[in-house]
């Protein structure tokens, strides 16, 4: 916990968050120096959130705080004032991307494990899941129930927008596009349709390149 009470704790989380967070992140900074405030940091992403139940798996250096348990204890006292909280939520597609991910770069964090057969198995699923157990236990989030294609199409409104793969998508053991992976000497997928972008417009206005 802060040992001042002039503290910021700010949460480092995934995707889109962590991209604001590089341009945000030092304007609080800056904002609360002047102020005497401290900020500090603490990473509650879905990795660090998988590296920090596993200790064991891991060699010593590659260990980290379990910053989400820390945080779960913080907001529980008075003087804890909330300023946002953070989803935390991953399907289990998320959550076996981000392991393998955690694998091939030297974390040997044990895979998620659908139907457990062994007590050990069953210790590390429920590992794997105790944080989201937690909140439900303390009533900070409901149980869902599992997803469907049917729930995917309501919430995402995927139907009414131009999805490049919708099939990945509403695979619920997925719930994301299925790309294949290019050499980088190839242009990137999104260079490719910021190009196709660029040639449409040039030819409803009836210029070229050279124009």
């Amino acid at each position: 916990m802060p040992d001042t009470p002039h503290t910021i704790i700010y949460t480092q989380t995934d995707e889109a968050p962590a991209l604001a967070t590089a341009s945000f992140l030092p304007i609080i900074q800056a904002f609360t120096k002047a102020a005497g405030v401290r900020v500090e940091l603490r990473d509650i992403s879905l990795a660090a959130r998988v590296l920090a139940v596993f200790p064991e798996f891991l060699r010593p250096e590659q260990r980290i705080a379990d910053d989400l348990g820390e945080l779960g204890a913080l907001v529980e006292q008075p003087q804890a004032n909330v300023i946002k909280l953070p989803n935390i939520s991953a399907s289990i597609p998320q959550l076996k991307a981000t392991i393998e991910e955690l694998q091939a770069q030297g974390f040997a964090v044990p895979e998620y494990p659908d139907e457990p057969k062994t007590d050990a198995e069953r210790d590390i699923k429920a590992r794997f899941e105790r944080n989201t157990a937690d909140a439900i236990a303390a009533g900070r989030r409901s149980a869902l129930a599992p997803s469907s294609v049917e729930f995917i199409e309501r919430a995402s409104g995927i139907k009414r927008r131009h999805v490049l793969d919708r099939s990945g998508v509403l695979d619920p053991q997925r719930m994301r596009p299925r790309f294949e992976a290019r050499p980088d000497s190839a242009l990137s997928l999104m260079a490719e349709i910021g190009v196709k972008a660029c040639q449409d417009a040039l030819a409803a206005a009836g210029k070229t390149a050279a124009d």
